[in-house]
């Protein structure tokens, strides 16, 4: 029976040597877990902030873009601030200018958040340009080609009308090829039922 004991007693530590190895490896294990699932958090938080202007510092590209974002926008409210008491024609051509211009500032700013009083507030405002740009949109295009000399009756600055119907341009050009590259994903990943 002492035989026994002594077997027993000697697997005792065997075994707390064991269950020292598994919980460390089990520590380590979850260390290891834990700094991958950070790396992963920080990678998506980076993706979730890439046209942040705190992130477009550390990107050129993403800067780029950003900083041409905002120059449109600024571009836009400048020249309908300039060009507000010269278009007597379609006086709402420089009023679409400054108020396209501020609104996409505001949105582009508040993109970003994560208060749900501001995101809500930012799709109103999404919502209200899009329906602003669609009533302007007739205006502009149906004074297309406007009289730009004042000496010859109504008109509308040469500037002021040209800004705002390419900017309209570009708009709808980067609305359509964000389009066609939504149908093709969802073509290629199969989302469509036929």
């Amino acid at each position: 029976m002492s035989a026994v004991v002594v077997e027993q007693s000697a697997i005792v530590p065997q075994q707390k040597d064991a269950a020292k190895e598994e919980k460390i490896d089990v520590e380590s294990l979850l260390h290891n877990d834990h700094q991958a699932l950070k790396k992963d958090v920080d990678f998506l938080q980076s993706l979730v902030s890439l046209g942040t202007l705190k992130e477009a510092s550390r990107r050129p590209v993403t800067s780029g873009v950003v900083l041409l974002i905002y120059g449109l926008f600024s571009v836009m409210l400048v020249v309908g601030m300039i060009s507000l008491k010269t278009c007597s024609t379609h006086g709402i051509i420089p009023i679409y200018l400054i108020v396209a211009g501020l609104m996409g500032i505001a949105i582009k700013i508040l993109l970003d958040t994560t208060n749900r009083c501001l995101f809500n507030t930012l799709v109103a405002m999404m919502v209200l340009y899009l329906i602003w740009h669609i009533v302007c949109s007739y205006f502009i295009f149906k004074a297309y080609h406007p009289n730009y000399d004042p000496e010859e009756g109504p008109y509308c600055s040469r500037l002021a009308y040209l800004v705002a119907f390419w900017s309209l341009m570009v708009q709808y050009t980067i609305f359509g090829v964000f389009i066609l590259l939504s149908v093709c994903r969802c073509l290629m990943r199969g989302d469509t039922k036929t």
